[in-house]
């Protein structure tokens, strides 16, 4: 029971530095310009935001992350069922630890591949949609450790090997990226 409670205490720890982080990043975006945008979003048109095209871009996001899920097993000759809102491999006894790792991270990373297209690659990232994808992308991240304590994706690549956590930073940093450009391009937008 005290490796149980160390490991709350240190998920409590990571949570509150990545909220200070994640506030910091939002203050320095909101010094450096005139206006604070949150996601992209003018707050003092909040209001007037699309929330129908966010709410749709935020289910769209989780719809990606469960088709990356079945995209890697498939590329990983991974048997996988949908079991309520969870994937279930069906052959896990059969599959290495490399085609099970595939198969954990191709949620995440599919999700944050599309986010990045998205902002970057295509015209769209001053749209609502975008920004509701961002928004809940970023959420299922922050969130990530207090959702799953045992199970999820991340503690998943641990169980077969693989840097779970460091895997978990990485995405988490790449998505705070994106969540960061969509105020800077529509700045340029602006421009």
């Amino acid at each position: 029971m005290a490796a149980r409670g160390e490991i709350m205490k240190n998920r409590i720890m990571w949570f509150i530095v990545r909220f200070i982080l994640f506030g910091l990043i939002l203050i320095l975006l909101g010094c450096a310009n005139t206006k604070f945008y949150f996601c992209g979003i003018d707050v003092e048109k909040m209001e007037g935001a699309n929330l129908g095209e966010m709410a749709l871009g935020a289910v769209a996001a989780i719809a990606v992350h469960v088709g990356g899920h079945y995209l890697f097993a498939q590329l990983n000759g991974v048997e996988i069922h949908q079991k309520g809102i969870w994937e279930r491999v069906d052959n896990y006894d059969e599959c290495s630890e490399k085609e099970l790792a595939w198969f954990h991270r191709g949620g995440f990373l599919l999700q944050l591949a599309v986010n990045t297209v998205l902002i970057e690659f295509i015209d769209t990232p001053t749209s609502y949609f975008t920004e509701g994808f961002t928004l809940a992308t970023t959420a299922q991240l922050l969130g990530y450790p207090f959702r799953f304590q045992e199970g999820g994706d991340i503690n998943a690549l641990n169980n077969v090997n693989a840097n779970g956590d460091l895997e978990y930073g990485i995405a988490l940093g790449w998505q705070l990226f994106n969540f960061m450009r969509i105020s800077i391009k529509k700045e340029e937008v602006k421009s």
